[in-house]
């Protein structure tokens, strides 16, 4: 039994020596911040710098991407793909509610592949695992090019994007004029609603 432990401490010891020599970034960025984001770090003008091996984290409900998260990710790659080069590649793994790989080392410069992933999360996974977060760590090492950045970019969804998915959620739920009415109503102006009252 002591030599089992012995064995298994020598592992997780080895593991991490080797994940640490593989030199693997992470980045945070709220999704409303994707595409300053993007600007700010990803410039094609570089030539001098190496490629870059990209895995995208993105936090995804049980119900999928809100349509406001949809439309942020969608131009955010859409830009992204303009700012690298055919040399790059990225992954996209997705978190939270929906947990798997939805892409898997592609040029950015093949947009309608990138986009169709995005536009269909549910489809593009082809196994769900226990935990988005690991599995994208996993990818990394298991990717890690020795010539390229290698970074992990995790996409942190805002207040903004969780509220309108829960408020999506309940719509999907319950699925009833009456909740749709008052969803609309939330969204409009206090003195739209004030007026509404009265």
């Amino acid at each position: 039994m002591k030599n089992f432990f012995i064995s298994v401490l020598l592992l997780f010891i080895i593991g991490q020596i080797q994940a640490q020599e593989n030199n693997i970034f992470t980045k945070t960025v709220q999704l409303e911040s994707l595409i300053p984001f993007i600007v700010d770090n990803y410039n094609q003008d570089d030539e001098a710098e190496q490629s870059r091996n990209i895995i995208f984290l993105i936090p995804v409900s049980e119900y999928g991407l809100s349509p406001d998260a949809l439309f942020v990710l969608n131009q955010s790659f859409k830009l992204l793909s303009t700012r690298l080069n055919e040399e790059d590649q990225i992954s996209i793994v997705v978190h939270s509610g929906i947990n798997g790989q939805v892409l898997n080392s592609v040029s950015p410069l093949e947009l309608k592949k990138v986009l169709y992933a995005i536009n269909n999360i549910e489809k593009s996974v082809s196994q769900i695992h226990e935990d988005g977060i690991s599995l994208a760590y996993e990818i990394a090492d298991s990717n890690f090019d020795e010539d390229a950045i290698n970074s992990i970019v995790m996409i942190r969804s805002s207040k903004q994007f969780e509220m309108q998915n829960v408020a999506n959620d309940k719509v999907r739920q319950k699925n009833g004029k009456g909740n749709l009415i008052l969803l609309t109503l939330i969204g409009l102006a206090p003195e739209i609603i004030d007026a509404l009252k009265d």
